[in-house]
């Protein structure tokens, strides 16, 4: 099926213009970008201060714009302006915009934490008995009732947060060292193939499975708009959590959230597509991560989690605000994801 494009908005244009432009410093004279950073802190002040939807999507796909150039290589781009002190203001502004948001959003939970000795049971159920978690309609949806197509376009949807899933593993790392950094390598090789080669990788094999759906592989760099704002939403919440070091404490939570109740969610995705007549290499990087994730939310838990809050017991609070983050955003995909998957039209995925 078709993933519908919205037009490219004005303000994704001319982001992606200067993150790529070796003359960036002409082009800033320009009025239409000097206006740039004021638009984008009002776009960034009704998307989450006054939940504007419109202005959400325009905002992530800026955000994640911004991100996507910050792992771009500089022998396949002639320019790479991401570090660029314009394009660093324009990043700010949203993050901090969305920081208020979610810090007044998840306040009465982050007040109401347990004590430290308490805190492995009791965040463990919170994640697992949230409304994000398997018991979310759209997963008994995508097992029990959604076509072929509607699956593919799932899988699709996912590309911007799976895709980069071991590069971020890969940020939180600098400066991490102990038992913790072991874990997070530990993840990592996984990712990795566990040293099997370069076909055993985590991303190679997404890749090649969203080629044997016959979708678009390469849509996560080219054509944002393509994207929902949840999704990209996703994976801008990650690289807000590691990216920016004053937030790897969130970066940690949102990490435990995904490897506690990822397994589960994607064996009703497998379920779903063995219904519609589809398995081995075609879903193979589902079935993958069914059996490897297993076991990661524990690890994460023992290895990273609790050794960091036992001798930190102040991270807790920032540790619950990255967890929370990420389960409220798992929550508004998976809603989004409901009337999305089921208005979409037949067809078939576009292959670039």
């Amino acid at each position: 099926m078709t993933t519908p494009a919205r037009q490219k908005s004005g303000y994704l244009e001319r982001i992606e213009a200067l993150l790529y432009d070796p003359d960036i410093g002409a082009r800033l004279n320009e009025p239409a970008f000097r206006a740039l950073p004021t638009e984008v802190g009002e776009l960034a002040t009704r998307a989450f201060m006054k939940d504007s939807v419109a202005d959400q999507q325009h905002v992530h796909e800026v955000l994640y714009a911004i991100n996507v150039a910050s792992l771009a290589l500089p022998w396949e781009h002639k320019a790479v302006q991401v570090d660029h002190p314009f394009i660093a203001q324009i990043r700010y502004a949203i993050e901090s915009a969305w920081d208020r948001a979610d810090r007044q959003r998840h306040k009465a939970l982050l007040d109401s934490l347990p004590p430290v000795e308490k805190f492995e049971e009791w965040v463990t159920s919170h994640i697992r008995d949230h409304s994000s978690n398997v018991s979310h309609p759209l997963f008994r949806f995508l097992k029990e009732d959604a076509t072929r197509d509607q699956l593919r376009l799932f899988f699709f949807q996912e590309s911007p947060f799976d895709i980069f899933h071991a590069d971020l593993i890969t940020l939180m790392m600098p400066g991490v060292y102990g038992q913790m950094k072991a874990e997070m390598a530990h993840n990592f090789n996984d990712e990795m193939g566990d040293g099997a080669g370069e076909a055993a990788v985590h991303r190679t094999i997404r890749i090649e499975t969203g080629r044997q759906m016959g979708i678009d592989t390469d849509a996560h760099i080219r054509q944002i708009n393509r994207f929902v704002a949840e999704e990209l939403a996703l994976s801008n919440m990650y690289f807000d959590g590691i990216k920016n070091r004053g937030k790897l404490v969130q970066g940690i939570g949102m990490m435990l959230a995904t490897e506690t109740m990822v397994p589960g969610r994607i064996n009703h995705q497998i379920q779903g597509f063995r219904r519609n007549g589809m398995d081995g290499d075609q879903i193979y990087y589902l079935t993958l991560h069914a059996e490897v994730d297993v076991g990661h939310g524990a690890d994460w838990m023992r290895n990273v989690v609790l050794p960091l809050v036992r001798k930190h017991p102040e991270t807790m609070r920032e540790l619950m605000l990255g967890v929370e983050r990420r389960l409220y955003q798992a929550g508004a995909v998976c809603d989004r994801m409901m009337t999305y998957l089921r208005d979409a039209e037949p067809a078939t995925v576009e292959v670039a």
